[in-house]
């Protein structure tokens, strides 16, 4: 096998992930994008503004700021102005986006609990592997 075609299902196998996840959660209104950003706000302690959001998903300003104003849209997220900079919006999850969350939640568990044991089941492993892989990128 050459590079070529690590490179092939490295493309093959992420687009079929978030695929898969998508059309589980697409009964929810919601995006694998979006429950991430939900569990991502559901898991910090202060404010989060879109900055926080692009930083932790790796996204730009603009597309964040399309899957906020779906997510708003929706009744998933409650923006306010920060309380920091006023310059910034600060986004909360609303009840529903709380709701939304926890019955999502088990979706996204169980494709990775299958995709763990498909690679041997040691979640550690797979979990520095991924970190050492996002280190390399």
């Amino acid at each position: 096998m050459d590079n070529l075609d690590i490179s092939v299902y490295i493309y093959k196998i992420s687009t079929a992930i978030v695929t898969s996840i998508n059309h589980k959660l697409k009964p929810y209104h919601l995006t694998f994008q979006q429950f991430l950003i939900l569990w991502f706000i559901s898991q910090q302690k202060g404010e989060v503004i879109g900055k926080d959001i692009c930083q932790y998903l790796g996204i730009s300003h603009p597309t964040a700021v399309g899957l906020t104003s779906r997510m708003i849209r929706h009744d998933f997220l409650i923006f306010s102005i920060s309380k920091k900079d006023r310059r910034q919006t600060s986004f909360a999850l609303s009840k529903r986006g709380r709701e939304v969350l926890e019955e999502t939640q088990g979706i996204v568990d169980g494709v990775q609990k299958k995709i763990i044991l498909a690679l041997g089941g040691n979640t550690d492993l797979f979990k520095e592997c991924l970190l050492g892989l996002e280190n390399v990128l």
